[in-house]
């Protein structure tokens, strides 16, 4: 009995310590993963750092070309003087406006998930977010417009967010039909677009039909000049529907 308890002992310890190695190993792998996950985020963190960068540079430089082109006027006039100062004072403030917005994502069409919402439509005063579900195709056809509106009108976020993964919100903003797009304005959602009913009730329609709606709801300002002659005839026809219907 000793000798087999001295036999047991030794075993457990030499288990003991087989298990001790497997864990350092498992550690070890866990370690690496977290290592290289972060690695990872921070490459693409200044990847991303990078593009605003070089678009700033861009935007910069061409700032620079106008002033110059300012110091072609006759510095002696001191009205134009002024002119040119406020005009400066205008373009830069413009300018670090537009590095900022682009900083938090405007300029582009975003996805995100649910766990991003909040931050993403209370970071920025003006947001469209479009609840989509993948295999729908006038959700596409929504991507398509956004996707060209939002390069245009940087003081706008633009995003979108899987309906399917995002129950929490479907269900507090009353999304019943998709695609939806919801804006807000100060973190608030404030005004709607469900369906293609306020489009033209029709898949075919123009960027400039979807640009003229979200201005209509103040998210955007929309070039008018933009606007076909159908499309002018469309808004006149719903807006004399909307008089008759008051």
């Amino acid at each position: 009995n000793a000798e087999y308890m001295g036999s047991f002992s030794k075993n457990t310890t030499n288990m003991a310590g087989t298990n001790a190695m497997m864990n350092d190993a498992f550690q070890d792998v866990v370690m690496g993963q977290a290592k290289r996950d972060f690695i990872a985020q921070q490459r693409e963190n200044i990847e991303e750092q990078v593009v605003i960068e070089d678009r700033s540079k861009a935007d910069t430089s061409k700032l620079e070309e106008d002033i110059d082109d300012d110091d072609l006027l006759d510095d002696d006039d001191p009205e134009i003087r002024r002119l040119r100062d406020q005009r400066i004072a205008e373009m830069k403030q413009l300018h670090s406006r537009r590095v900022d917005n682009m900083s938090r994502g405007h300029g582009q069409y975003l996805e995100i998930d649910e766990s991003e919402f909040l931050k993403e439509v209370t970071s920025s005063e003006l947001v469209v977010c479009h609840f989509y579900h993948r295999e729908f195709e006038r959700c596409r056809i929504v991507d398509k417009h956004l996707s060209l509106i939002a390069p245009n009108h940087i003081d706008t976020k633009f995003i979108k967010i899987n309906a399917d993964k995002a129950p929490f919100f479907v269900t507090k903003l009353a999304i019943k039909m998709l695609p939806t797009i919801v804006i807000f304005q100060g973190g608030v959602a404030v005004d709607r677009i469900v369906g293609f009913d306020e489009l033209g009730a029709r898949d075919d329609f123009s960027t400039a039909v979807m640009a003229k709606r979200l201005a209509d709801s103040g998210v955007i300002k929309f070039q008018s000049g933009k606007v076909t002659r159908q499309e002018k005839a469309m808004f006149r026809f719903q807006k004399e529907e909307e008089d008759d219907e008051e």
